[in-house]
This record gives C-alpha cells, structure tokens and sequence, in this order.
C-alpha cells in the first residue's frame, strides 16, 4: 500500500516503531560486539584455569577421558603456555577441523575493530578456526589457545535473537503507548479540526461555530482559533455577497425597466423640441442632458453587471483605426478638444476588438467630460487628449493622458472600485468596467499622478 494512503495515525505510529527499533539496533551491534568480546575472555580465562590445574596436580590424578571430556566441553583444542621464555604445549584434541584460521588478541579495542570482528563472525558462520592470544595471563607470562567458532557463533546468533525479540516487544510496547498518547494529544484535534473543514464546505453560508470547545494554547489552539475566524468571515463575506447578488439582480432588473421608460422620454422630448419657443427649448435642453445622463448611468450599470460572464476572444488588431473610431464616436472636435495620437505605423495589439474598443471610449469619454468642467478660459491650456502606444519589455503599454486638473488624491486609492468618480456627469463606473476588462485580457491599468492632469497606462500582454 502506498504511503500516502496511509492516514495520519497509521503514519504516526509506523514512525514510531521504526524509529524504536532504529535506535534499539544502533544499540545492538556494538553490544553484539561487546557479548563476543566477552565470550572469548571468559574461554581465555577457563583455558587458563585449566592450564594451572595441569601445571599443579600430575596426570594421575585424572585419566585421560576426563580431560578430553573438560576440554571438549570447553571447545579448546590445545593451549600454548609461556612463562619466563619457557614455552609448554599442551595438545587436548589433535582432530583440528581443516578450516580457515584467525588469530585474535585478547586485548582491549576499539568499538568499530570490536564490531568488525563480530561482523565476520557472521560472515564465516562459524566455519573458523581462532587462535587466541592473551599477553596478560595471571600466570604471569602468555598463553594461546585454539578453539572452534561454532559455539561462539551459535552464542552470538542466541543472544542477538533474544536482544531482536525484546526489542521489538519493546518497541510495540512503547509505540502503541506514545502513539496514544500523540493520537490524543494532536490527531484526535487534527481529526475535529478536518470535520469542521468538511461540515464548513457543505454549508458556508449557513456555518455556526461548534460549541464547547476545549480552549488550547498551543499552536494547534491557535490554528483552530484562526481557523474558527476565517470561517466566519467567509461565511459573513458569503451573506454579504448572496445579498449584493439579489440587490444587483433587482437593480439590474429596474435599471433596464428605466432604460427603456428614459428611451421614450428621450423620443418625446425630441418631437417636444421642434414645437416649442426659444425659452422653452433651453428647458428642454437641459431636461433631455438630464435624461441622457440617467439612461447612461443605466447602461453602465447594466454593463458593469454583466462583467462576471465576459469571455475574451483575443485578435490581432490594428490600434490606430480603433482608436479614431472611438474619436468619432464622441465628436471631440464639436467640444473643441484636441486628440493627439503617437501611435507607430501599423502597430498590433492582441486582445478583443470590440472589448478594446469599450476600454478606450470609457478613458477618452472621462477625459473628455474632465476637460468640459473646468474653465476653458487661460491660464489654462487649450483641452486635449494623447493618446501613445509604445513596446513594452513584456508587451504592449498604451497611455491615455489629458491636461485637466486630475484626480483628486482622496479619490486616487479607490480609484477603480464602482461609484467613485471625480466628475460631477460621471456614473462612477466607467473606470472600474476598464479595470475589469483590461483584467481580463490579463494586463493591467495603473493611474500615474506624477504629471498634470489625468495619466493612465494601460499594459498588454504579447
């Protein structure tokens, strides 16, 4: 199975076990190495015992079956005594097995030779033959003796099954027991904290914290604290958001309904202008600029209202042409402002025509009302409009400036949020249905307040 299949506490305690028995091994083989150490000294020492004996009592104090029989007990084949530079041998079992020879002295090492010896101990099975050498005998001189492997390698196979066995009974014992109490101390928190996540998903809108929770301080307290906060401000921000819809929704719907009652209106008002009097015209001038600003101010809500759902098919257009058929449209010489374009020949954007064509008509339209409300007369300069396109190092930049006043620096930070406008004719949303679908086509707008006037730069992406 998979790890990642595996649940929290599952981990958790496979963690647990396996780091036990890592560090109960790591402990093992050097006391694996110390047990064969000390197994050799102790056969070192009976060897030894057993040469005093031979040098103390005579031969015919035991018969020749005895002392084969004591030492084949202990494994020993002969032993080489040296006292004084006198050397006495001493050969108890002359059948020695023709097997591959070590020879080791019984001296103290260091852990890693210790663990080397062990280590081969293993490899050879015991299949060898160890002569032991120890220059410190109590009989005050040296002795060497010749024993098999074997016994000593089914010891050490013993003793390491008997430490293996503990430890992993050990190491079950002492998992199972951290593993409940990090079960309770951080899984059980972590589980509450998921069916919270689940039960928050299925209802947002509708999500109530839970009740009677244990208060923590830790950090898993302060997760579920800041957690518990989100969720309600989302689930806030969720209502606020469902009662926004249904009251843009409704507005939408009365927007349009007005749309079409101030189309009407427009159309009498037009027959009403050819039959009335020079004063009466002036009113009814004034009446139809009111209606045209109301039917406006519909239009653009009902297009800000559609945003949501804009899908962008990108072209390759030519920016100058579209340019002049915005200029068209709002009849900038009939207001007396000029529009200047620095635009180079034949040069391409990729995005939306007809979207495009939206972005430029809201930024010249507020330019253009800008320039009609302040005073034409001097110091101030002749109204105009430049419009530039420029290469960009990640794409296109287009720059729309005008040398109005500018925008006021309290209106600048929320400048492209709806129903913020500096102009008394303004809706309010003209900049922010730019800033959604210049978004939209993956760029961005920015308002540059370092020159006179209104500057805005808006970036494409190639």
């Amino acid at each position: 199975m998979a790890w990642s299949r595996f649940s929290l506490s599952g981990k958790l305690l496979l963690i647990t076990i396996c780091v036990i028995l890592l560090a109960q091994l790591l402990i093992l083989v050097p006391a694996a190495a110390r047990f064969r150490e000390n197994w050799l000294r102790q056969h070192v020492q009976m060897a030894e015992t057993s040469a005093m004996l031979l040098h103390v009592i005579t031969p015919d104090d035991l018969s020749a079956k005895e002392w084969v029989r004591i030492f084949d007990t202990l494994n020993i084949y002969d032993i080489t005594r040296t006292i004084n530079g006198r050397e006495t041998y001493i050969a108890l079992n002359e059948n020695v097995p023709n097997l591959p020879i070590s020879e080791e002295n019984i001296v103290p090492n260091t852990t890693f030779g210790d663990v080397l010896d062990m280590a081969r101990s293993f490899y050879y099975r015991g299949q060898r033959i160890l002569k032991l050498h120890n220059n410190k005998s109590v009989l005050s001189g040296t002795i060497e003796i010749t024993i098999h492997e074997k016994p000593l390698f089914n010891a050490l196979v013993g003793y390491v099954r008997e430490v293996l066995l503990s430890t992993i009974l050990l190491s079950l014992g002492v998992g199972v027991v951290l593993y409940s109490v990090l079960r309770h101390i951080f899984v059980k928190p972590l589980r509450l904290l998921a069916l919270d996540m689940r039960r928050f998903r299925s209802a947002p809108e509708s999500y109530i914290a839970p009740l009677h929770r244990k208060p923590r301080f830790d950090e898993i307290g302060a997760l579920a604290h800041n957690f518990e906060e989100l969720q309600l401000e989302i689930s806030e921000a969720l209502k606020r958001k469902a009662h926004l819809a249904t009251l843009g929704l409704a507005v939408a719907k009365i927007s349009h309904d007005l749309r079409n009652i101030l189309t009407a209106a427009q159309l009498m008002s037009d027959r009403l202008f050819l039959q009335m009097d020079e004063k009466t015209r002036d009113y009814l001038t004034r009446l139809v600029q009111t209606i045209d600003r109301a039917a406006e101010l519909c239009q653009s809500t009902l297009m800000y209202g559609k945003l949501s759902a804009v899908e962008i098919h990108k072209t390759n257009i030519a920016l100058a042409p579209l340019v002049a058929e915005v200029a068209g449209g709002l009849d900038l010489s009939v207001s007396k402002i000029a529009l200047k374009t620095d635009i180079p020949e034949g040069f391409m954007i990729n995005a939306d025509g007809e979207y495009m064509f939206r972005i430029i008509l809201n930024l010249l339209r507020n330019s253009k009302q800008a320039l009609q409300e302040q005073d034409p007369d001097p110091p101030n300069p002749a109204p105009a409009i430049t419009l530039a396109a420029l290469n960009s190092q990640n794409g296109v930049e287009i720059h729309v400036r005008d040398n109005g006043t500018g925008i006021p620096s309290s209106l600048q930070a929320n400048l492209f949020m709806p129903f913020q406008s500096s102009s008394h004719a303004g809706t309010g949303l003209g900049l922010a249905i730019v800033h959604e679908l210049v978004e939209a086509h993956g760029g961005s707008i920015v308002y540059d307040n370092g020159e006179a006037g209104a500057h805005f730069i808006i970036s494409l992406p190639v």
